[in-house]
């Protein structure tokens, strides 16, 4: 049968491992061939973009994927993840073409883009376009995981498959082939499996932790605004008092008028008196003449 097309490394961050059995391990780089009997290891800080014709898939960090030697053909690809997170996009066809292997289950797709996650006692999958059969190891029933959902496969066999939708997904997604950009910008932050699952929901409660915050300012600036209100209603009572405008109460507009009432009284009172005492000054000076007079007499007679 015809061999398998490698893959190709469209895209590498961070610190990652290609191995082969017989050969010494090296960090992936940059248009490296991937292909049978070869595993990938990422780093904490690493990932890994890998493209084939129309179809592409993106390792995560923490994670661990290999393509066995055998049964690996131009027609049909199988991949064993053994480790973290993985994003896959597979060509779409009428048969099954494309089969991802773990420990605890294997995923069987006909074309689709899904997510598979494994640790040390589980294995999931979420599918974000297409459908994907789904075969515990060691279990009798197969699953279909259509788009929109997720899934679980426990360690133990007694337990039982879980299926379920993951929220605010409805399943309607594109199909991006091998577009590594578009993949990775459209679906990694959707991923709510694994430890990227639990990253993504931080991000969200992150995001709405501004909002609280807004929600504190906005209380705050309220009290403020309420305080700003009251001193301003009690400075401009007191300068009511003082100044006799309109309070609260039309009071001071009332005091003032009164109180100019008396004011203007007390001032024409003044008025007349002081012009009272002026004629009395005038006729003062008055008197002095005549007196000026008589003296002048007084010397005549002299």
């Amino acid at each position: 049968m015809a061999e398998m097309q490698n893959w190709k490394v469209a895209k590498v961050q961070g610190d990652a491992i290609l191995s082969k059995p017989g050969f010494a391990p090296r960090r992936v780089e940059l248009h490296d061939s991937f292909g049978a009997g070869q595993k990938i290891t990422t780093s904490a800080n690493a990932s890994v973009s890998l493209v084939r014709n129309s179809e592409a898939f993106i390792i995560s960090p923490n994670s661990e994927i290999e393509i066995p030697s055998d049964e690996n053909t131009s027609t049909f690809t199988l991949f064993f993840q053994t480790l973290g997170t993985v994003l896959f996009s597979a060509k779409k066809k009428n048969q099954h073409h494309f089969k991802v292997q773990t420990p605890f289950a294997a995923a069987l797709v006909k074309g689709t883009t899904f997510a598979i996650n494994v640790t040390s006692n589980n294995y999931q999958i979420q599918v974000f376009e297409g459908s994907v059969e789904l075969k515990g190891h060691n279990r009798k029933d197969s699953h279909i995981v259509n788009a929109g959902a997720q899934s679980q496969v426990q360690y133990q066999i007694r337990n039982k498959i879980k299926i379920k939708k993951v929220l605010n997904d409805l399943g309607n997604n594109p199909h991006l082939g091998n577009d590594i950009e578009k993949l990775a910008k459209t679906y990694r932050e959707k991923i709510v499996i694994g430890s990227r699952g639990k990253k993504n929901l931080q991000k969200t409660v992150n995001n709405q932790a501004p909002k609280t915050n807004n929600d504190v300012r906005g209380k705050a600036q309220l009290q403020a605004t309420a305080k700003l209100r009251a001193k301003t209603r009690l400075r401009t009572n007191n300068n009511l008092k003082v100044s006799g405008n309109f309070d609260l109460n039309g009071k001071g507009n009332i005091n003032r008028s009164e109180e100019s009432k008396e004011h203007r009284g007390s001032n024409g009172g003044g008025d007349k008196s002081g012009n009272s005492g002026s004629g009395g000054n005038g006729g003062g000076n008055s008197g002095g003449n005549s007196n000026s007079g008589g003296n002048s007499g007084g010397n005549k007679n002299k």
